[in-house]
């Protein structure tokens, strides 16, 4: 009785046929760490910028707080507001006196950090009106009401 070999592919063959294999896998797991790779580092930007956004908005109102303390009058003689040109919103629409007034203001980087600072002074009492200004609006401003300034 014969007995049959069987093979489907010679002994060469399968070297030949596991070395693609092999570089397949390795373009695979590049792939993948890259992958995990973008992902990680997209979270940590995120938490980059967030922390960013933290440290401006907490930075700008200890600025406006000592400010005020220093100029004088509680938070309800003051007006806080948003603006893209807080120069033209201070001493043109408000009048706020630009020599010898109480005025501040600050570049918050993004308008979404600026209404956090002035829903922040609003809840303290300052006067102003949320909902104001656009996309555009990354300043904030502040500035203690006189007889001459406008609300």
């Amino acid at each position: 009785m014969r007995t049959a070999r069987l093979s489907f592919l010679p002994n060469d063959s399968i070297q030949n046929y596991r070395a693609p294999c092999k570089a397949q896998l390795q373009k695979l797991k590049e792939v993948q760490f890259r992958v995990v790779w973008a992902v990680l580092n997209d979270r940590n930007n995120q938490v980059k910028k967030s922390n960013f956004k933290e440290n401006v908005v907490n930075k700008i109102i200890s600025e406006i707080e000592e400010h005020i303390k220093k100029c004088g009058g509680g938070y309800s003689a003051w007006y806080c507001g948003i603006a893209s040109k807080p120069k033209d919103r201070l001493f043109e629409d408000h009048n706020v006196n630009e020599k010898s007034g109480a005025w501040i203001y600050r570049d918050a980087t993004t308008d979404t950090a600026a209404r956090t600072i002035e829903d922040y002074f609003l809840k303290k009492g300052c006067k102003g009106g949320d909902g104001g200004g656009d996309r555009q609006s990354k300043y904030v401003y502040a500035y203690k009401i006189t007889s001459t300034t406008k609300q």
